[in-house]
């Protein structure tokens, strides 16, 4: 593997870091690397990957250029207002962004919302992207897709889940004005995103909780306690040396 393909490894690795991991994988990647190959890795290479890394929860493209349609403003109020009112738990962060579509009647409103909890070893991340072409003042077609990322760890145990919804054009026509259609098309992305994302999402976790996760789970002893497995191997050594039928 050549020095550039090696990068580009790790670059990709690091781009895929769950929520809020990007430095502590950043930091094994060193440990494992030899000193003259982490001498590769140079400031400048760790700050314009974490910055492809933070930019494309917002954006999914770091070169996406913000859109100059007179709606983006009002639209994009809206979408922060609707983040802020149903993503708004105890360490959540989000944001919203509006940028250029293909054609100058093209929008695409992107959503990224994470939380990371590492007291109590979870994180996880809500990212949108919609696409909205203007037909006409009252009338557009709205299509995205959500991606979801959550991570549980502990004690060198990994727990992944990662999904993807995508949602199929629809129109969405207002007989009022503007600021109507573009209530609507939040209200549509909301009405998507409960219906279609976080009811079966619920649904699934509740199953996954009653059945699979019951059987992976290690079953207690009776003190309900977990057994201390350090502590167990040396009383296991220190008897087997003092046990006269070992001498």
């Amino acid at each position: 593997m050549t020095k550039e393909q090696r990068l580009q490894f790790l670059r990709d690795l690091l781009l895929s870091s769950p929520p809020g991991q990007f430095d502590s994988i950043l930091e094994t990647i060193k440990s494992l690397l030899s000193a003259t190959k982490n001498e590769s890795l140079t400031k400048e290479w760790i700050d314009e990957t974490r910055f492809l890394y933070q930019s494309k929860h917002v954006s999914n493209n770091a070169g996406d250029v913000p859109s100059k349609h007179r709606h983006s403003a009002e639209l994009l109020k809206l979408m922060e207002n609707y983040v802020t009112e149903n993503f708004s738990s105890k360490g959540s962060v989000g944001t919203s962004s509006i940028t250029e579509g293909n054609t100058h009647n093209d929008l695409i409103v992107h959503s990224y919302v994470e939380r990371i909890d590492a007291a109590n070893f979870h994180a996880g991340s809500w990212a949108s992207r919609w696409n909205v072409r203007f037909l006409s003042n009252k009338e557009v077609v709205l299509s995205g897709r959500v991606e979801i990322y959550a991570h549980a760890y502990e004690e060198g145990r990994n727990f992944h889940l990662q999904t993807e919804h995508n949602f199929s054009s629809t129109t969405i026509s207002s007989s009022t004005d503007e600021s109507s259609l573009l209530t609507d098309i939040v209200k549509q992305i909301s009405r998507w995103e409960a219906e279609k994302v976080v009811e079966p999402m619920r649904d699934s976790f509740q199953e996954i909780s009653d059945s699979t996760l019951k059987s992976l789970r290690r079953v207690l002893p009776l003190t309900r306690t977990r057994m201390d497995w350090n502590v167990l191997t040396h009383r296991m050594v220190k008897m087997l040396e003092t046990n006269p039928a070992n001498k």
